[in-house]
């Protein structure tokens, strides 16, 4: 693990870095297409739609299993689903992440999120819980021209806070998001404490332990 200890900066995904929502937002699709749909998608979907809205999931259902149903359509279709991130109760951190932003902030070093998620969502996540004190920056997938692996979210991230991709670290689960990092020239650590397991051959480094990684700070 290169020394973390140097860098300024700490760039997180959210889904399956900072909690384990993918597990859950998968379950939700899958009975939402089985509802209205009559059609079982199976564990091996997730590989196509992680770290990807609303647009490329649609596009998905449609190549892969004749689902007929466009992005705008599928957005109304989840609202009469529980949201992870507003309203699924055991929403939770990671454990140690909390200890981790915490190591961070004591050596005045500084954090933002990145993700494809709606910047809606993630505050109103955040918030939930209580880790809104901890990011200066947030970038979500409403705020960016092009998404993840594209390195622009990555890039924004950069200059809002300040800081070189040389003097930071970013902390991803997915192969798209790790792309998206190191196109940036961003040193990558691919966090493996979800429940999806997914590949990461191409970071760096990885763990899955958040209070090793605050003990390296």
């Amino acid at each position: 693990m290169r020394d973390l200890s140097k860098k300024k900066a700490f760039l997180f995904d959210f889904d399956g870095v900072i909690t384990d929502s993918e597990p859950y937002s998968f379950r939700i699709l899958r009975q939402l297409v089985l509802d209205n749909f009559g059609v079982m998608i199976d564990d091996s979907f997730i590989d196509n739609v992680i770290c990807h809205g609303n647009e490329q999931i649609a596009a998905a259902l449609g190549a892969l299993y004749g689902v007929k149903i466009d992005a705008g359509t599928l957005m109304t279709l989840l609202a009469d689903y529980p949201d992870y991130y507003t309203g699924y109760e055991g929403i939770a951190p990671f454990p140690g992440l909390r200890e981790f932003f915490e190591a961070i902030k004591g050596r005045e070093g500084k954090i933002a999120v990145v993700s494809s998620t709606a910047s809606f969502r993630l505050r109103t996540a955040l918030s939930r819980m209580g880790l809104s004190d901890f990011p200066s920056v947030i970038i979500g997938g409403d705020m960016t021209e092009r998404r993840k692996p594209d390195p622009m979210p990555y890039l924004m991230a950069l200059e809002a806070l300040s800081v070189s991709a040389e003097d930071s670290a970013a902390f991803e689960d997915s192969p798209v998001g790790i792309r998206a990092a190191k196109a940036a020239d961003i040193y990558t650590v691919a966090f493996t404490g979800s429940e999806v397991h997914q590949d990461i051959s191409l970071a760096d480094d990885s763990s899955g332990d958040y209070l090793a990684l605050a003990r390296l700070l």
